[in-house]
C-alpha cells in the first residue's frame, strides 16, 4: 500500500506537516477576511476549508483528485454552504484565468508535476493574489540515493530544496514573499477517521516506513511554509 493510499483510506483530517497547528499558523499570519475567492488544492476530507469558514464569508472552492477523499469531504462539509467540493486534477483545472485571489495547497505540489501544476495555479491567481504552500523541502546534503529512496516511497516526481522551489516559482513569474521552516510533528489529527478501514500488515508496514524515514532524515527533510505572490503583484 502506498503512503498516499494509506492517507486516503484512513481519512486523515490534517495529514500535512504540523497538522492543524500549521494551518492555524498561516491563517493567523494572513488576513483571510481580505480574500474574496478562495481555492484549496488537495482538500482531503475538508478540514482546512472548514477552518477557513471561521475567518471569512468568501466562497471556498476545495478540490481533490481522489474520489474517496471527495466523498468524505462532501460529507464532512455538508453543513457549510460556502464550501464547494469538486473532484479535479491540479494539472488541468476547470476554471477561468484569474478566478481566485487566494490559493492554498498543503503538502500537494511535491506529489505533482510541478511544471504543470504551478502553470495552472499561476494562471488562476489574480496579479495581486496570494498563494500558500506547505511543502517538503530537502537539504542539499541529501545524497542522490537518499533522495531516490524518499521519492520512491512517497511516489513524488522530485524532491526539491528551497532554492529549487524558488526557481520553480520564478519560472511561473511568482516570488516567495515569506518562508519559514515548520514543526513537522503531527499532533492528534493522525487518527483513524474512517471507521471502516481495516488495518493489515501492509498498512502497518507503510506507516512504519513513513516513521522511519522521518526519523532517519529528520534534519535533512524539512517542511517549509511558502507565501508566494505573482511577481507583478509583489511588493
Amino acid at each position: 500500500m502506498s503512503y498516499q493510499q494509506l492517507i486516503a483510506n484512513l481519512g486523515i483530517g490534517y495529514a500535512h506537516p504540523g497538522g492543524s497547528d500549521t494551518t492555524k499558523k498561516w491563517t493567523e499570519e494572513l488576513d483571510i477576511s481580505a480574500f474574496s475567492h478562495i481555492l484549496e488544492v488537495g482538500c482531503g476530507i475538508g478540514e482546512t476549508a472548514k477552518q477557513l469558514t471561521r475567518l471569512t464569508n468568501a466562497p471556498i472552492t476545495a478540490i481533490d483528485h481522489d474520489e474517496q477523499m471527495i466523498h468524505m469531504a462532501k460529507t464532512n462539509t455538508h453543513h457549510y454552504p460556502q464550501i464547494m467540493i469538486k473532484q479535479a486534477d491540479v494539472h488541468q483545472l476547470p476554471y477561468a484565468d484569474q478566478s481566485f485571489d487566494f490559493i492554498i495547497a498543503e503538502s500537494v505540489l511535491s506529489f505533482t508535476n510541478t511544471s504543470q501544476s504551478m502553470k495552472e495555479l499561476a494562471r488562476l491567481i489574480i496579479p495581486q493574489g496570494t498563494m500558500v504552500f506547505v511543502e517538503m523541502t530537502a537539504s542539499d546534503t541529501l545524497t542522490d540515493a537518499d533522495k531516490q529512496l524518499i521519492e520512491d516511497f512517497y511516489d513524488i516526481p522530485s524532491l526539491h530544496t528551497y532554492e529549487e522551489w524558488a526557481s520553480i516559482f520564478r519560472q511561473h513569474d511568482c516570488t516567495i514573499q515569506h518562508f519559514e521552516y515548520l514543526d513537522k510533528q503531527l499532533k492528534g489529527e493522525w487518527l483513524q477517521k474512517n471507521e471502516n478501514f481495516q488495518w493489515d500488515e501492509d498498512a502497518f508496514e507503510t506507516l512504519r516506513t513513513h516513521q522511519i524515514i522521518n526519523a532517519t532524515y529528520h534534519d535533512q527533510l524539512a517542511a517549509g511554509l511558502y507565501v508566494v505572490k505573482p511577481s507583478e503583484g509583489a511588493t
